[in-house]
């Protein structure tokens, strides 16, 4: 995250990380994706467009992490996606929601890195192979 200079949510994503103790992004430009009308919490500014519009607005960022099922999708289909960091937590939900939700098309990704935790999580990290 110390190379991210931009953070790109969904309106749920959001919602969740504003129940946190402490709010995480500070020194962060957080941007958030939704088409509801929303109140910021610090300096958050808020979106409806496409992602592709988004991206061609943050062309003065250098490094843009990108959050939340529905909006990682977006970025996806638009083929704006350089690298995919996925975390594991040894849990057996049953139910819940899609990491993908799809449409966003196939993607092919090479292994950058992997990295386990001793609590059992386990970091993966790919870098998107252009098509």
């Amino acid at each position: 995250m110390s190379t991210v200079d931009t953070i790109v949510i969904g309106k749920r994503t959001y919602e969740t990380v504003l129940e946190y103790e402490k709010w995480p992004y500070t020194d962060k430009r957080v941007i958030v994706m939704t088409h509801r009308p929303a109140k910021a919490h610090s300096t958050e500014e808020f979106y409806s467009c496409s992602a592709r519009e988004l991206a061609n607005r943050l062309s003065n960022a250098k490094r843009v992490y990108v959050d939340g099922g529905n909006v990682v999708s977006q970025f996806f289909a638009a083929g704006l996606i350089d690298d995919v960091t996925i975390s594991v937590i040894p849990i057996v939900v049953g139910s819940g929601i899609r990491l993908f939700s799809g449409g966003e098309g196939e993607h092919r990704l090479e292994l950058e890195s992997s990295r386990a935790w001793p609590y059992r999580m386990v970091r993966v990290r790919y870098h998107v192979r252009p098509a």
